[in-house]
């Protein structure tokens, strides 16, 4: 422990720097996702075998088994899967206004001394989607096939080994990819060398730039800071120590990976939780990362002065591991998960507290079917929210009188629901509901209605008189203003309801008392079975055609006003429809914490009348 607390304390900042520029091209070949957009298929594509195949676990694979003892974390991925195909094909159906040549260029009109610091940067990367050796990306000339990145941390070194391990498809001549991207390096002024590997049928290594007194503070014990490059045949390795990039290379069967870190990992208690969780099909990415072990290994390093000025010890932080995973079922779908000690947890009361609601989520059964978007917050969080806010303001007298009110009616409610709808017509803007659950509804009730009035009259803004009127069954009470907005309040089973227009209170009523038609009763399957059995923290959905409807629909109405000059054009309004439908939630049961995510396709364009 002394050892690795010593070579801590000799490593500057700048050879700390020099060794995150020096794996920048290492970073660069990790799998890159977008978590959303994608493209149904018109037929199904799943089946027995396919499902087999994807539900193969990563650390099962050969790649896997070259993994080093010492790995904490690891990334891996196969873009062979079906899933992996689906998810390309989408890419490829993304049209240029995404691409690195237009991002550039707008970086540069906005910041031309931005665009000339990253510019090699984006040369670089825009290469290595065209050679194919980006994965994930849109290139048509894929040539990575499956691949596994991975973090390594030894006792006697203070800085992690890092390293990805590539299958590439036949024929890839990836010798003289790697000449090219050599050649372009050293014309960017970055330092290279000749690298003689006996495993490799061509290699190289980048160096840092370290100044003199760096070099000399270097701990003896670490090998000079590089990035070794290399491939045989099929295969590339990407490391940044010698020792790790020839382990690429070695035979499963030999007796150096006769003990690896799949194995070790496989066999831990808080990985086997992770992958059950995260076990289903299209899956063509997963990764873990120990973060116990991460912690452990800080704390090492970490003088125990520092130790104690730390607002909590590390060895009392919850956290015990992390994983994520991505895939396509019909759709993008994305998981990210947080394995912590509940024992540990309850010992931070107001966390623990936050992550448990206790009132039912009825979130997406209220929201009418047709919502553009909907943002869902469970009790335990507002009260979490409102905790903090008291706190912040402790001491205080002045802001605690001004705020009691408003955060003693937060510490009553038991969920709030906050949504778009599409516009009726009566007014140019979107309907807006907001769905409130209190344990006292009829005093909130009259106070919202009282706040309102006041704020009207302080900000003069003209309104109507509160009246009263009976909508979907339920006695309501209004005001109105000359623009067509108003202020439509009701109480229903599910609490309190808040509209913008009439029209939007009766489709919330309706669609609270007949879930049929609610966005619940449209989930999509893989969707809803990651929230049987679960009370979310938060939920939200957005629908991208909707909501360029909504744009098309106001700025239409608004022409008269602004000669026709519209601030969201029409091929700006495409690129939002092409996101499609997105469904998140979070949620805590048992120890773990997720994040779920899913994304369909958009609906297809409407053909255009001929008349």
């Amino acid at each position: 422990m002394k050892r690795a607390t010593s070579h801590f304390a000799t490593v500057p900042h700048s050879i700390l720097r020099a060794m995150l520029s020096t794996t920048l091209l290492a970073t660069l070949l990790v799998p890159l996702l977008v978590l959303t957009g994608c493209q149904r298929k018109s037929s199904e594509t799943s089946t027995a075998q396919k499902s087999q195949q994807e539900s193969v676990d990563f650390l099962q694979g050969d790649l896997a088994s070259k993994l080093p003892v010492a790995t904490y974390g690891f990334v891996a991925w196969d873009a062979s899967r079906p899933s992996a195909g689906d998810y390309l094909q989408h890419l490829k159906t993304l049209n240029s206004e995404s691409s690195l040549q237009e991002i550039f260029a707008k970086v540069q009109a906005t910041s031309p001394e931005s665009a000339k610091e990253i510019q090699p940067f984006m040369e670089t990367l825009e290469w290595l989607v065209k050679s194919g050796l980006l994965p994930f990306s849109a290139s048509d000339s894929q040539l990575v096939s499956k691949g596994i990145g991975f973090l390594e941390v030894k006792d006697d070194l203070p800085l992690p080994g890092l390293g990805i391990y590539m299958n590439l498809k036949q024929g890839s001549d990836a010798a003289a990819k790697l000449k090219e991207l050599r050649t372009q390096l050293d014309a960017q002024g970055v330092t290279t060398k000749d690298y003689a590997s006996p495993s490799a049928s061509y290699a190289f290594a980048i160096m840092p730039k370290m100044d003199a007194s760096s070099e000399k503070q270097a701990p003896a014990a670490q090998s000079p800071l590089q990035i070794v490059i290399g491939t045989s045949d099929t295969f590339m390795s990407i490391a940044s120590t010698e020792q790790l990039f020839e382990r690429a290379f070695q035979s499963s069967e030999s007796e150096t990976l006769s003990e690896n870190g799949a194995r070790r990992i496989r066999e831990t208690p808080q990985y086997q939780r992770l992958r059950a969780a995260y076990n289903g099909n299209g899956e063509f990415m997963f990764g873990y990362l120990d973060l116990q072990k991460v912690l452990d290994r800080i704390n090492t390093l970490i003088p125990s002065e520092q130790q104690k000025e730390l607002p909590i010890a590390l060895s009392d932080i919850p956290v015990e591991a992390f994983a994520m995973r991505s895939g396509y079922d019909g759709g993008v779908i994305s998981d990210f998960g947080l394995l912590v000690d509940d024992t540990k947890l309850q010992e931070q009361k107001p966390l623990y507290d936050a992550l448990h609601p206790t009132a039912k989520d009825t979130s997406l059964a209220s929201a009418p079917g047709n919502s553009v978007a909907l943002i869902s917050f469970a009790d335990s969080v507002i009260s979490a929210l409102a905790s903090t806010a008291q706190a912040s303001i402790a001491g205080n007298t002045q802001q605690q009188e001004q705020y009691a009110t408003v955060l003693a009616d937060l510490a009553k409610l038991k969920g709030v629901h906050l949504g778009v709808l599409p516009s009726d017509g009566s007014t140019v803007f979107p309907g807006l509901f907001l769905s409130v659950a209190s344990t006292e509804n009829g005093s909130l009730l009259t106070e919202i209605k009282g706040a309102l009035s006041q704020a009207s009259q302080e900000q003069g803004i003209p309104a109507t008189a509160w009246q009263e009127k009976e909508i979907a069954g339920s006695a309501s009470n209004f005001i109105l203003t000359p623009l067509g907005v108003g202020v439509f309040l009701a109480q229903s089973e599910n609490g309190l309801v808040l509209t913008s227009s009439e029209s939007s209170l009766r489709q919330t009523l309706e669609t609270q008392k007949s879930e049929s038609s609610s966005l619940g009763a449209d989930l999509p399957k893989q969707f809803r079975s990651r929230l049987e059995g679960v009370s979310p923290l938060f939920v939200a959905y957005f629908n991208a055609d909707r909501t360029a409807e909504l744009i098309h629909s106001v700025q239409g109405s608004l022409s008269m006003f602004t000669g026709g000059q519209n601030p969201i054009d029409n091929e700006q309004i495409e690129q939002i429809r092409k996101v499609g439908t997105t469904f998140t939630f979070a949620a805590y049961d048992k120890g773990l914490l997720n994040l779920s995510g899913m994304t369909l396709a958009p609906a297809p364009p409407k053909a255009k009348s001929v008349g």
